[in-house]
């Protein structure tokens, strides 16, 4: 199957169906494992390449049930990935000039950012923090794994 630039496509099927697995083998989590077949991305097979060079490649996957990491702060975790996007280290001066705009726009409290990643954040604050970032990853792909993706 090929999927046009531009177009969203849905996935629709019972609990159980295999819906999330498919979207978990894409991001290649390493409990699932390509056995027949292909999952070409722009024309590359995504069956050896790590999953964070699969994120690299503009692959995003927005969990059914969004994880708390306590000890891991906010802010560390988006400059971490931020980071990780550009290729190079950004200093905490340089990603406050870049995440402040973004936490505005989406009215997400700047106290957030020292807060322990997701820990005690309400379902609509989770995802409040999956579209900052979205935003600031930009991906290509999305795989939203839940219709309140």
């Amino acid at each position: 199957m090929q999927f046009a630039v531009g177009k969203n496509y849905c996935l629709l099927g019972k609990n159980g169906s295999g819906k999330s697995s498919l979207a978990l083998t894409v991001m290649g989590h390493p409990k699932y494992e390509i056995t027949e077949g292909q999952i070409l991305l722009d024309g590359t097979s995504l069956k050896e390449i790590p999953p964070h060079e699969r994120a690299k490649l503009g692959i995003f996957l927005a969990f059914q049930s969004i994880p708390e990491i306590k000890g891991v702060k906010l802010f560390e975790f988006l400059r971490t990935i931020y980071s990780a996007k550009v290729g190079e280290q950004i200093t905490f001066l340089a990603f406050k000039k870049v995440v402040e705009p973004l936490i505005a726009e989406l009215a997400i409290d700047r106290d957030f950012l020292r807060r322990d990643l997701n820990v005690g954040f309400s379902g609509g604050e989770r995802r409040k923090i999956e579209i900052l970032q979205l935003r600031l990853l930009e991906p290509k792909y999305i795989f939203l794994d839940e219709v309140d993706s």
